[in-house]
């Protein structure tokens, strides 16, 4: 038996929940923010870039399946779709008929974005990951993620602490799923969010490596929203993926 290896690049794009959907062809927010990541910890082989891309897409279909038949059973959890988000006029467009109306008039900048799902009542933002990280290295510091119960360095009542400078390994190790959510968050005028993640290698620190799934509860300050999403746009300019028409 002869046996033959080599590297295959997908092609992240098919796997996309919305590959066969009209999509806007400008700027999206994963692009500015993988330019911010490889600014900051230096570029990944494309071939492992879009091998993640696709399982993450991939897994993202499959909750997004389930929270449509959860919001046919009113449960109260929807899938947001793509918003384009107008750069001048700082405003949000959800249906895609009117983001090319206006564009057409303006020539505005758009910018888009594509959260996976909110629940209705609360307003709560929702992310679904997957990953081969180590769940050590998202971090266990309650006083930045706290799991809603009032445990470890919250008030009691859920309320998350203000950031101190030990929350280096939050940073560098989902740095940048952060800096998208705080900008989804943004776009939805909402201060709440969750991250749902499953951890295919489970902790490093255990003995086993068992799958994983773990839910970070973030409250944001209007503040750091804003400061957030003016150091995406300001790189998307500075990378020059921004670009204004008028």
């Amino acid at each position: 038996m002869h046996v033959t290896a080599e590297t295959v690049t997908l092609s992240s794009e098919r796997f996309s929940l919305d590959a066969d959907a009209p999509r806007f062809d400008g700027c999206h927010i994963s692009t500015i923010v993988n330019y911010m990541e490889q600014k900051q910890y230096g570029a990944r082989e494309e071939s492992a870039t879009q091998a993640g891309f696709s399982c993450g897409f991939l897994f993202e279909r499959l909750m997004a399946r389930e929270a449509a038949v959860a919001e046919a059973s009113s449960a109260a959890i929807v899938r947001v779709g793509e918003i384009i988000w107008c750069v001048q006029c700082r405003t949000p467009y959800f249906v895609w008929k009117l983001w090319l109306r206006h564009y057409g008039e303006t020539g505005h900048t758009g910018l888009a974005a594509t959260p996976d799902a909110a629940l209705v009542k609360s307003g709560i933002l929702k992310e679904f990951k997957l990953t081969k990280r180590s769940m050590r290295s998202a971090g266990a510091d309650d006083r930045i993620v706290s799991n809603g119960d009032g445990g470890g360095d919250d008030d009691g009542d859920g309320s998350i602490q203000p950031e101190h400078p030990k929350y280096e390994h939050i940073s560098i190790g989902f740095w940048g799923w952060v800096v998208a959510l705080k900008t989804y968050a943004f776009m939805l005028s909402t201060f709440d969010a969750h991250h749902e993640v499953v951890f295919v290698n489970g902790d490093y620190g255990l003995t086993t490596r068992d799958y994983l799934i773990r839910r970070y509860t973030y409250r944001f300050e209007r503040g750091e929203l804003r400061e957030n999403f003016d150091m995406v746009i300001g790189n998307g300019y500075d990378a020059g993926l921004l670009v204004d028409e008028v």
